[in-house]
Parts: C-alpha cells; sequence; structure tokens
C-alpha cells in the first residue's frame, strides 16, 4: 500500500461533497495551503489527512456516506477506533489512512491517539441517535460534542501549530461558540435525519412542541436560534479577552479568526437581524 497515493484518493473523496458550499471551499482553500502557512511539509499534510479521515467517518455518522456493504455504522465505526487506539492489522484504506498520520506525527514528533481517539465519541453518539428524534439534556449533548471540539479539534490544533496543548482550556469559549453556530447552520438538515441538537432544557424553556422541530421559523424555535446567537456573541466576546491577554503562537492567532471566530460573528449577527 503506497500511503501517500492513499492519503491523495481518501482527500479527493473526503471533500467532494463539501464544494458544494461557499463556505466549506474557502475552508478547503485554507486546508489545502496548510504546509505553505505552517512552514512545515510534515504538519501540513497531518493536518489534511486528519481532517480527511475525520470527514469521512463523520459522514458515515451522519448517514452521508455508507460503511462497507454488510456492516452497520456503529460497528464500523468501533471498529476503526479500536484500530487508532492499537494499530493492528489495518482492513481498509482508511486504516491505512491512519497509519500514515501517525507516520506524519512520529516525524513531528507528536503524540496524536489521545486527540483522535476523541473524535469517536461524537461519531458514536451520532450514529446511534441518527432518526430517532431523541432529545438529550445539555450535559449529554455536551459530553459528546466537547471531546470532538475541545479535545480532538482544539488540542490537535494547538499541537500542529506548535503550541501548548494545555491551552485548550482557553479556547472552550471559542470552541462552544463554533459549536453553536454549526448546530444552527444545520439545523434543518439535522432535523430531516433526526437529529435533535436543542437540549431538553431549552424545549421546555420555550415550549418547543415536535410539531415545531421540522419548521425552523415557528415562534418558538425561532426564540431558541436568538438565544443561541445572542449567547455565541457573547461567547466570542469571551473568546476576544482571552486572546488579548493569553500568548498564543503567531500562526494560530492568525488562523483562527480567518477559519472560525469571522464566519462564526457573521452568521450570528445575521441570525440577530433577521429576528428584528
Amino acid at each position: 500500500m503506497n500511503l501517500v497515493e492513499n492519503y491523495n484518493q481518501l482527500k479527493q473523496e473526503a471533500y467532494t461533497g463539501l464544494q458544494k458550499r461557499a463556505s466549506s471551499k474557502q475552508w478547503i482553500r485554507m486546508l489545502e495551503a496548510a504546509p505553505i502557512f505552517l512552514g512545515s511539509m510534515t504538519r501540513g499534510r497531518l493536518l489534511l489527512a486528519v481532517n480527511a479521515g475525520m470527514r469521512i467517518l463523520d459522514d458515515i455518522a451522519d448517514g452521508d456516506r455508507l460503511p462497507p456493504q454488510g456492516i452497520s455504522p456503529v460497528a464500523y465505526l468501533t471498529e476503526k477506533r479500536a484500530f487508532v487506539r492499537n494499530l493492528n492489522h489495518p482492513q481498509d484504506n482508511l486504516d491505512y489512512l491512519f497509519l500514515y498520520c501517525y507516520q506524519l506525527a512520529d516525524k513531528a514528533g507528536l503524540q496524536i491517539h489521545r486527540e483522535l481517539d476523541a473524535f469517536f465519541e461524537y461519531f458514536l453518539f451520532d450514529t446511534k441517535r441518527r432518526g430517532t428524534g431523541h432529545i438529550f439534556t445539555q450535559l449529554e449533548l455536551d459530553q459528546a460534542y466537547d471531546a470532538c471540539d475541545i479535545t480532538g479539534t482544539i488540542r490537535g490544533g494547538l499541537m500542529v501549530f506548535g503550541d501548548d496543548p494545555k491551552k485548550a482550556e482557553l479556547l472552550m469559549p471559542l470552541g462552544k461558540a463554533v459549536r453553536k453556530y454549526y448546530t444552527l447552520r444545520d439545523y434543518e438538515a439535522d432535523i430531516s435525519a433526526g437529529f435533535v441538537n436543542i437540549p431538553r432544557e431549552s424545549v421546555k424553556a420555550h415550549d418547543i412542541t415536535k410539531d415545531d422541530f421540522p419548521n425552523r421559523f415557528s415562534p418558538s424555535v425561532r426564540a431558541w436560534f436568538y438565544e443561541e446567537a445572542l449567547s455565541g456573541l457573547h461567547l466570542l466576546e469571551e473568546h476576544n479577552r482571552i486572546m488579548q491577554r493569553e500568548r498564543f503562537a503567531w500562526r494560530g492567532r492568525l488562523a483562527l479568526p480567518i477559519a472560525y471566530t469571522r464566519p462564526t460573528r457573521a452568521y450570528f449577527e445575521a441570525i440577530l437581524r433577521d429576528q428584528n
């Protein structure tokens, strides 16, 4: 197996569906520029390879991509998690992609086991609830998404950008804000797929009924959207204060606004304007 050729093939497959959304096109261009921006082909390719692998698994968890014939999404994701933990007996191209990720990480002097494993909390949570319409508490949603957002994405990103992964806690407000952005942006698609990301506490507080869920513009759902957008802007302000007083690597300081802060703020502000 040629690991580089396999990486190039899966990278192409991972981003094919994302080309339809303008914001995703910008995200892909940024990822492609990572080796130049980071000043390291190894770290840039590591970022691209991990992102491609997790994008494919995320699509499987969401039902946008099918696992190999004869195996359920839960079983497939469980198999991939076991491989990421032990790296024994690769079975398919995705396993070889993760082998390449570890090869690149070793070359860069990074340990990424914990960060890769964290994504699976979110993947397995989503694939088990897909199509159920089940309503979870805020704590249950946070436990699933924080593993992916804080440990997987933020800790991993800090490592690749040459910063201290312990600073992940400082970026939690940004991580929470971006998660709110994705939740609101993808609301209609998620509801259609049977994912309810409105926590039980908010359903009760806004008197949201099951008949309201499919209608993004029902008064109760709109009130929740407004609340989330306002909360998200407050989190971004908290993030700005943290960035002013804490030291981060310059590459991260440049990348965060482009990749996360600006699009997230713009979306929240649009929601608030729409409510007036």
